[in-house]
């Protein structure tokens, strides 16, 4: 008989919790979602080494999608990357996404920057005449004004 009462106070206590675990689960589904004005002003920089499709398109519409948010933003674009903001490729599409330099001009008209590393670039065959317009080259002044704040938050892709 004692073996009941346990078991039935181990069922009454899991039922308790559930409902209770539901209930937290609603309010913190139905409370809406506050940004502080600090952090919707917080930089971000992102940070793009490949020239892979996907990848490319995922840091390009998170650099996007913040700017529209109200954050300042840079794109940083190194190794296989510095060649995405070529003039020649501007209506170059990969696969089904949007060509990325049209996306870089769309960022840098939001007041975006667009910085491209000269090594690679070099590397790659190119030269900062073959960049579109508004892109900078990369140099240790750019980075230690805005990289090293506090505030500046990092994706690297």
């Amino acid at each position: 008989m004692r073996r009941i009462y346990v078991l039935l106070f181990a069922f009454i206590l899991t039922g308790f919790y559930a409902v209770n675990s539901l209930a937290n689960m609603t309010n913190v589904a139905n409370k809406q979602i506050t940004t502080d004005a600090s952090v919707s002003e917080q930089p971000l920089f992102v940070n793009l080494t490949s020239n892979q499709p996907n990848q490319v398109n995922d840091a390009l519409h998170m650099a996007f999608d913040a700017l529209n948010n109200g954050h300042p933003v840079i794109v940083y674009l190194s190794g296989n990357s510095a060649t995405v903001a070529l003039k020649s490729t501007l209506n170059q599409t990969q696969n089904a996404f949007a060509a990325p330099a049209k996306m870089l001009q769309q960022i840098i008209t939001k007041g975006g920057e667009v910085w491209v590393c000269p090594i690679s670039l070099k590397n790659a065959g190119y030269t900062s005449n073959d960049l579109i317009k508004g892109t900078k080259l990369y140099n240790y002044a750019l980075l230690e004004q805005h990289f090293f704040n506090s505030n500046v938050k990092t994706l690297s892709y």
